[in-house]
This record gives structure tokens, sequence and C-alpha cells, in this order.
């Protein structure tokens, strides 16, 4: 049984300070439980979905069911259609990237995905803390960006994942419109690679999954190298100090937060980007103690 520790949201001056740049301070609790750091999956290297190369990872078909929970990229069709991936509950989602399809830039799922790159949070995987927030009447909430500095206090100043549910007052994202799979620079190409641009949609109840670092004061070149694989600095996101990726599955309906996702909940797969506002989550943080290849 986890000995569960509430305690306020002001947990130190800089927690208190982070949180004080916006009208939200003070409105979060956190729950501390004890456990310590574990494993997080990983699949493939975020630097060949930047390059375009399908790794050897890529070729090879997974169970969704293999982990609670994961995002990256990919497809649970084929690599023709590799995008924004989420796999939750034993569903491998995505938003499909093959223009011969009919369900080209739009919701596909299935049992099984192919992935060049992800990470995933173990089915045994204990989380260290559980974060909740409800933003009071008539305020838009916390940034994203804010809520990742957030977590990184309450994980300890370590890297960390994080999951749950979500639901946003401005949800903006950006996703790929193109597989990454031809050997070009997806930044440098974002005129064939970002087609669709940036969206942003009002009022959004989503399951989310992402994780984060400071680079800057890891100083073990093999965990530097090793949280290199899951992690990389997005030139069009606001983000602050922090490496960070998220993921959200976009849900029809804010009950289905409460329930067991399937995929009738579900109509779309985003990458969020940390200019998001989020007016109400319930986040459990995992601290990365290792990344271990997924199986």
């Amino acid at each position: 049984m986890h000995r569960i520790l509430p305690c306020l949201l002001l947990l130190a001056a800089s927690l208190l300070a982070s949180c004080q740049r916006g009208p939200t301070a003070g409105n979060a609790v956190v729950y501390h439980f004890d456990a310590d750091p574990g494993a997080v999956l990983y699949i493939g290297d975020v630097q060949d979905v930047l390059d375009g190369v399908v790794n050897e990872d890529g070729k090879v078909w997974r169970d969704a069911s293999a982990a609670r929970i994961g995002f990256g990229a990919g497809s649970p069709e084929g690599i023709e259609s590799l995008g924004e991936f989420l796999s939750f509950k034993g569903v491998a989602y995505a938003k499909s990237t093959d223009p011969g399809s009919e369900s080209y830039y739009d919701l596909i799922y299935g049992p099984r995905f192919l992935s060049t790159c992800s990470v995933f949070i173990p089915n045994d995987a204990n989380p260290t803390a559980r974060v909740t927030y409800t933003a009071a009447e008539g305020d838009e909430g916390m940034t994203l960006g804010e809520i990742y500095e957030l977590l990184h206090e309450v994980a300890g100043h370590t890297a960390y994942c994080f999951s749950g549910s979500a639901h946003f007052h401005t949800l903006d994202a950006l996703a790929v419109s193109r597989a990454p799979i031809y050997g070009e620079d997806l930044f440098g190409n974002r005129d064939r690679y970002y087609t669709k641009g940036a969206t942003s949609e009002n009022d959004v109840p989503t399951m989310i999954m992402g994780c984060a670092a400071d680079f800057a004061s890891i100083t073990d070149e093999d965990r530097r190298a090793h949280l290199a694989r899951i992690l990389y600095d997005n030139p069009y996101d606001e983000g602050g100090e922090l490496s960070v990726h998220a993921h959200a599955l976009i849900l029809h309906e804010h009950e289905a937060m409460m329930g067991a996702v399937g995929p009738g909940d579900v109509r779309d797969v985003n990458h969020l980007l940390s200019q998001s506002r989020i007016q109400a989550f319930d986040l459990e943080v995992f601290p990365i103690g290792e990344l271990v290849p997924h199986p």
C-alpha cells in the first residue's frame, strides 16, 4: 500500500515562484507516494524521426498491451502512415500521414503498432506522485509550460514522464502531415511536413502523456545520451529551459476522462505545444530511473 502524503502546491520558494507567474498559484494538490524512480521503456531514437530515417525498430510490430501508455512517432497500420502516436489501454492510436488512405490526417487505431521512436510507462510502474489541479471559476488555467516546470519540481528536479487526464481551455498543437521516413530533415522542410500548420481549439477533454528533462543540469554523459533518444528541442514550441515532449488523445466527451477510455471515446491524436492552457488535470509523475529498450 502506498503511503499517501497530501500537501499543498506551495512546497518550496522556487515552486511558489514558478506558480505565481500566473493567476492559478496554490490551486494544485500534490500527493507523494512511497515509490522509487523506475524504468521507462523506449523504442528507437527521436533523431531518426527528425532525420526521416526508418531504423530497425521501425520494422518491428509490437503489441499495444505490452505497456500502460506510450507516445511518439508510430502507426497501427504501417510505416507509410507514421505520425503522431499514443498507445493507451492496449490500443495504439495515430494521426495517419498516408496520403493514399481514406483516413489521411485522421484517427487510425489498432492493437499493434510500428514506431521509429517512442517512450512508454511499463504496466507495473508505480508513480512517485500524483498532482491534481482545478482552475478557479473564470480562470483560463495554467500553461502546459508551467505544468512541466511544476512536475519537474515534484519529480525532484530529475527527468520524468507523466500521464493522466487533462481538460484544456485552449489546446495548441502542431502535427506532422507527411510520414518522417524519406530521409529528409523535418524542421528544415516545414512546408512539406507541417502542411496543415498549427491548430488551436477550446474546451478539449484529453488523456495525455509527456516527458521532460533539464539537460543543462545533467552531467552524466550516458544519461544525457539516453534521454536524448526521447527528448529534443522543438523550434516551433514556446517552451522554457526544459526539453519537453507530450501528446494527447483528444476525446469526444468530458465524461470519458473519468472512465475506461476506448476507441469510441477518441477523435484525434496530437502533439501538444507548451502555450496550451489547461483548466483541470489529474496526472501521475514517473521520475526516470533508467531507460530500457522496449521488448
